[in-house]
């Protein structure tokens, strides 16, 4: 497995994605669907990393532009809870996949199922 792995968007666009981010990538997919807070929460405590909140929150975005995560928001209601969650998207499975962390008989459609 390569230390770093460059995504492209464009000529002046690109994401780096480490070896942790693939082993918090494959973290969420076994768990299919976690609140940002949650996940938040087990990036910083079962990952040992230190990024604040706001980093956190900043990477996810990135993570999201480049089709690696998705995410939707759920509204109990007018005055009910409300939350952002997020779940793999369909390049986190191609990445994960290529890397070992998957089998490739994996399932993609599964994903979308999910979320639904």
């Amino acid at each position: 497995m390569k230390e770093e792995i460059i995504l492209r968007k464009s000529a002046r666009q690109r994401l780096e994605v480490k070896a942790s981010d693939l082993e918090y990538l494959a973290f969420l997919e076994q768990q299919r669907l976690l609140s940002v807070q949650q996940f938040y929460q087990a990036y910083s405590a079962l990952f040992n990393n230190r990024l604040k909140d706001y980093s956190f929150k900043n990477r996810l975005r990135k993570f999201e532009e480049y089709n690696l995560i998705r995410s939707n928001y759920y509204s109990n209601g007018f005055e009910g809870e409300r939350f952002k969650y997020v779940t793999v998207g369909s390049k986190s499975i191609e990445l994960l996949i290529e890397n070992k962390f998957l089998d490739g008989s994996y399932n993609k459609s599964k994903i979308y199922k999910f979320n639904q």
